[in-house]
């Protein structure tokens, strides 16, 4: 006896829905775990920093922006005052980890330096908008355009 299609996603075998979410379901744990795995110096380099813990994939940001809108603000402030002893901070928004600097001896060596001023990829969002001016540019030209504005 033959099995066709219609014998497998009949009522008594698989459903149509069952079949996607045995498709689905280990595909999207591979791709967490490649995500993980391929994310690892950072996670690894971000425990050493001080800062909340986040949860995986969504970092503190539910904490931040759960409940009532008008207490964003004061949930960020109660979270800067639990670690206000630190130069360096961290603070996982959502996959992303932003670093947070106190001190103004280090802000100022970022900000001089020729190095550290690439930006985040955000930016390419507002290029066909802005072009390659003060906001969205890089390297020299940004620093040309900065002695000028500044």
């Amino acid at each position: 006896m033959s099995t066709t299609t219609a014998d497998v996603l009949s009522p008594s075998g698989l459903t149509s829905t069952t079949l996607f979410a045995y498709l689905i379901v280990p595909a999207l744990l591979l791709w967490v775990a490649y995500y993980r795995m391929s994310r690892r110096r950072l996670y690894d380099l971000a425990n050493k920093i001080p800062g909340p813990e986040g949860l995986p994939l969504f970092g503190k940001v539910l904490d931040v922006i759960w409940g009532n809108p008008n207490s964003i603000f004061e949930k960020v402030l109660s979270l800067a005052k639990e670690y206000d002893n630190k130069p360096l901070v961290k603070f996982w928004f959502g996959p992303r980890l932003f670093l947070f600097l106190k001190d103004p001896r280090d802000i100022e060596i970022i900000l001089s330096s020729h190095v550290h001023i690439d930006k985040s990829p955000e930016y390419s969002f507002f290029k066909p908008w802005l072009g390659n001016g003060l906001l969205i540019s890089t390297g020299e030209k940004w620093r040309a355009h900065r002695k000028v504005r500044f």
